[in-house]
């Protein structure tokens, strides 16, 4: 299972994007897959758990976890 992201490690997150110069940031956080940067993502929410789960939307393999505030 993959690492669970929670609020503080998202607050504290920066850009790991290759190439990327970090002058355009905003307070928005942007998941790309390493297998393809380009791809959409696909993302559910798994009421039982209270994670949001974000896939690679070429080939569904996972990006991260994300734990939903409450849950």
């Amino acid at each position: 299972m993959p690492a669970i992201l929670n609020r503080k490690q998202l607050d504290v997150m920066q850009c790991q994007m290759p190439g990327c110069d970090h002058k355009n940031h905003s307070t928005v956080h942007f998941f790309h897959a390493r297998c393809h940067p380009k791809a959409d993502c696909e993302v559910s929410y798994d009421n039982s758990t209270g994670l949001i789960k974000i896939d690679c939307g070429e080939c569904g393999q996972n990006i991260c976890l994300v734990e939903v505030a409450g849950a």
